[in-house]
């Protein structure tokens, strides 16, 4: 179990002990290097490295598979393992294997968020344990899994043909996340805001009110 933030940053990954590294060249167009994987009371992390920049939720063919009940008999068979759980991250979906029926859902539905939103070589992701897309079933109830990223049908994969990755879930408590305060910690301090609105909704008539309502209290 670790604090991970996901903020594109990843010093906090340094005492991720659960990896796999990928053998060299192996991958055609997309190279997969390796990816880790860790936990706290609500989420599964994993953090993925690549040869090249892509943009990880648009444009790409890379599938995240997790045979949620650890079970290679259920699930979608897929290089040794059973997954309930496909997660097309370039299309931007997740597709679960429920009995006989494989039902889709958007990534919002897994409590699904990654960094950075923009092309990069490395991602850190996160998927809600607790989260129900499917009634009140929690989405990774179990406390192994097995894990798999692959690149289309005939791309590149981690692990690789033959090998499984099976990951345990820790449960020991990690610290509160503390957040930051909106007060400066100096008054001569300049705060800069970005904030990327649709359709130029700065310079809308109709929206100007609900911005300056939120910059005013920020």
């Amino acid at each position: 179990s670790l604090p991970i933030s996901i903020d594109s940053r990843f010093d906090d990954w340094s005492e991720a002990t659960a990896s796999y590294v990928d053998n060299a060249s192996d991958g055609g167009s997309l190279e997969l290097l390796n990816f880790q994987a860790a936990n706290d009371e609500k989420h599964l992390f994993l953090r993925l490295e690549l040869d090249d920049e892509v943009e990880l939720t648009d444009n790409n063919n890379l599938s995240l598979y997790i045979d949620v009940d650890n079970n290679a008999a259920t699930g979608t068979s897929v290089n040794g393992i059973g997954a309930e759980l496909q997660i097309r991250l370039g299309d931007r979906s997740a597709w679960i294997k429920n009995g006989n029926a494989t039902l889709e859902f958007s990534l919002y539905d897994l409590d699904f968020f990654a960094q950075p939103s923009v092309s990069a070589k490395t991602f850190e992701i996160a998927i809600g344990r607790y989260a129900t897309p499917i009634g009140n079933q929690a989405l990774l109830p179990n406390s192994h899994i097995k894990i798999l990223f692959q690149n289309g049908s005939s791309g590149d994969r981690m692990p690789n043909s033959g090998e499984t990755f099976t990951y345990q879930f820790d449960d020991s408590p990690t610290p509160p996340f503390q957040p930051l305060a909106l007060e400066k910690s100096d008054a001569s301090h300049l705060r800069l805001l970005t904030w990327n609105t649709l359709f130029d909704g700065l310079i809308d008539d109709e929206r100007k009110a609900s911005f300056e309502h939120v910059i005013a209290a920020i």
